[in-house]
């Protein structure tokens, strides 16, 4: 009898073992290797219409994304800023630049992120949908210049220091600082004193949602109650995310990405409630029929709510709302008030408990592991009697 039990426990074990031992000595495969899942975090970002990595020939000067693409000189000259959507590229930029930056180092591209430091600025641009190109000084004022491409015109807000731009089937806004803003035969110019920024975003098209929600997002992003975005991609262990500061004294920083949980912090300094936009894609937030996503703010549940009255809370109430697209989920959410704070995204039951699966296992492994501990259970049973 102990043979047959040694019997089943041996059967079940090699059930099993394929699914827990994916690779190994005698497999013939390599193990992934860290890089290895920040590529397919990457990729499943890109797929998702999140972001994708940026690439840059220093022989040509060219920057290039699935998103965006330009050329930058080595004194910091972007040219031919473009948007590239999945059935067209529109050229919006022939020229944006600022006329008192001096390099330090040379241009760099991490991820979905350019970015070219000087002495008492930065130049930076976002691989993503949103197309976002931004300028920011630091210890002194600077000029900022945006010459628009053919085909676009520029008007300049009523009561606010930010600028439209609009022609080729793309619609987009400069957002600046506190700054002395003129427009003149396509080219706009604009006088940052230090400690400010100024921004281009495009309303997307090709978005993790597409254009849900986005124009209300795009006016209180003009309006200074949409602080910051975040877009994250976690693959095995790994993460890749796109931040983009919408305000020039936020922080944003995400602190811990899994399957299903993600924790990112926000820093700043308001008196008054203001907003923050987070997509995430449906391979990082994979929900089971009977589950939704729920925020916390510093461990404590928040209301969910519609998304304009999200948008437009003034109250001590946190709220958020989600929108679901076919490759994801845009979260929007209100923080009542400022200091530093932890935003918790993960998943809720809300209809019957239903069993967590252990990472890396799949419903397969599961089922396998039980009709194994079942032979074992009969096989006892039967040594018993």
């Amino acid at each position: 009898m102990k043979g047959k039990i040694g019997i089943v426990l041996a059967l079940s074990l090699a059930m099993l073992a394929p699914v827990v031992l994916a690779y190994g000595g005698d497999s013939g495969q390599t193990a992934p290797t860290t890089n290895d899942y920040m590529k397919q975090c990457m990729r499943n970002a890109e797929n998702a219409k999140m972001f994708g990595t940026f690439t840059y020939d220093a022989t040509t000067e060219k920057v290039s994304g699935r998103f965006v693409e330009f050329t930058v000189s080595q004194d910091g000259r972007i040219s031919d800023y473009t948007v590239k959507r999945s059935d067209t590229s529109i050229k919006v930029f022939d020229e944006a630049y600022m006329t008192d930056f001096t390099p330090m180092g040379s241009p760099r591209v991490e991820g979905a992120m350019f970015r070219y430091t000087g002495s008492d600025a930065m130049i930076m641009a976002h691989n993503n949908p949103p197309a976002v190109l931004h300028f920011t000084t630091q210890n002194s004022m600077d000029t900022v210049v945006y010459v628009l491409a053919d085909g676009f015109t520029a008007t300049k807000l009523p009561e606010s220091y930010n600028v439209r731009i609009e022609g080729n089937g793309l619609i987009g806004y400069i957002i600046n600082g506190n700054s002395t803003v003129s427009i003149d035969n396509g080219t706009i110019t604009i006088v940052l004193p230090a400690a400010s920024q100024s921004l281009f975003r495009a309303i997307p098209v090709d978005g993790i949602v597409g254009q849900m929600n986005q124009a209300k997002i795009m006016e209180k992003i003009q309006e200074g109650k949409v602080i910051g975005e975040v877009s994250v991609s976690a693959y095995s262990g790994e993460k890749s995310s796109d931040m983009m500061q919408y305000q020039h004294q936020v922080q944003l920083q995400v602190q811990n990405a899994q399957q299903n949980k993600l924790e990112i912090k926000v820093s700043a300094q308001y008196p008054e409630g203001k907003c923050v936009v987070i997509n995430i894609d449906k391979g990082t937030m994979a929900l089971s029929g009977n589950q939704q996503i729920m925020v916390k703010m510093d461990g404590q549940k928040m209301e969910k709510a519609d998304i304009d009255t999200v948008l437009n809370a003034h109250d001590s109430k946190g709220r958020y709302n989600v929108a679901e697209g076919s490759n994801g989920y845009q979260i929007c959410v209100y923080i009542p008030h400022f200091s530093d704070h932890t935003l918790t995204v993960e998943t809720e039951n809300t209809g019957e408990s239903s069993q967590s699966q252990t990472p890396g296992f799949t419903a397969g492994a599961v089922i396998i592991g039980s009709i194994g501990a079942l032979g074992i259970a009969a096989a006892i049973r039967k040594k018993k009697a």
